[in-house]
């Protein structure tokens, strides 16, 4: 049975080295000049989508706290909008970079996260908007009785 095992390891990994030797060589002398450009790589794509996500979890979490006990209510209800056309302004810049041709590391990233923070920041105005004005109802009305 290890026989088989290790027979298996080698013949994937040689498999693999095989197909490495395959490879078209990369050209000398830069990139195509009709080619775009990435804005960024694969890996800096990754490092922003997590620490994106990672940011957008806790804000999201200080944000429905502060919303719900109703703390800082104009800070909250500005900071939403302002982050709703955030979003937006995000989301065009994955269209632009799905326009112009952009690698899909590049534009999926802006697109998700745009189209992400526009809809639910854009969704939770007015939601927010009208708990803060019952909030001010109930103190007007408690200190009417």
């Amino acid at each position: 049975m290890q026989k088989l095992v290790a027979g298996l390891l080698v013949m994937a990994i040689s498999t693999g080295l095989a197909r490495a030797d395959l490879a078209p060589p990369k050209k000398k002398g830069g990139a195509d000049p009709g080619m775009v450009q990435p804005w960024w790589d694969e890996e800096t794509a990754g490092w922003l989508g997590g620490l994106t996500g990672g940011s957008a979890g806790l804000l999201g979490a200080v944000y429905g706290i502060t919303s719900g006990l109703g703390v800082a209510r104009r800070f909250v209800l500005q900071s939403t909008l302002v982050l709703a056309c955030v979003g937006v302004a995000v989301f065009l810049a994955g269209l632009i970079a799905l326009a112009i041709g952009q690698p899909y590391h590049v534009y999926f990233l802006p697109l998700l996260v745009g189209g992400i923070t526009a809809v639910v920041f854009g969704v939770n105005y007015p939601v927010i908007k009208r708990r803060n004005e019952q909030m001010e109802l109930q103190q007007m009305s408690a200190l009417d009785s």
